[in-house]
């Protein structure tokens, strides 16, 4: 399934990964996102960054994705957190109530 607002884009370097999404993090996008970032987080051996700063929308389905791999990255002894937010996704993530888990800060 091709979810049509929604693009990912993964930067890895010897400390970290860096993944940056942008558009609609949603139902459909999670489809796909979920098992990509579980491929990311396996490679990825000590942080993994998040750039929303480009995200237009994240829902609850989204949200899941990306609490799977904060718990992916917990496991191994690794650290996520979100290094850029766009202002409709720090609101949706403030009300959930992860942005403090998630290290966010607003871009």
């Amino acid at each position: 399934m091709n979810a049509p607002y929604y693009e990912i884009k993964v930067e890895r370097d010897p400390s970290a990964c860096t993944v940056s999404l942008s558009g609609d993090v949603d139902y459909a996008a999670s489809l796909e996102l979920a098992p990509q970032l579980s491929e990311i987080v396996e490679e990825c051996d000590t942080e993994l960054l998040l750039d929303l700063g480009d995200v237009t929308l994240i829902d609850s389905e989204g949200i899941k994705a990306l609490m799977a791999a904060y718990v992916g990255m917990r496991d191994k002894d690794g650290e996520m957190r979100v290094i850029n937010c766009s202002q409709s996704a720090l609101r949706v993530l403030r009300l959930v109530g992860v942005d403090d888990m998630f290290g966010v800060s607003a871009g």
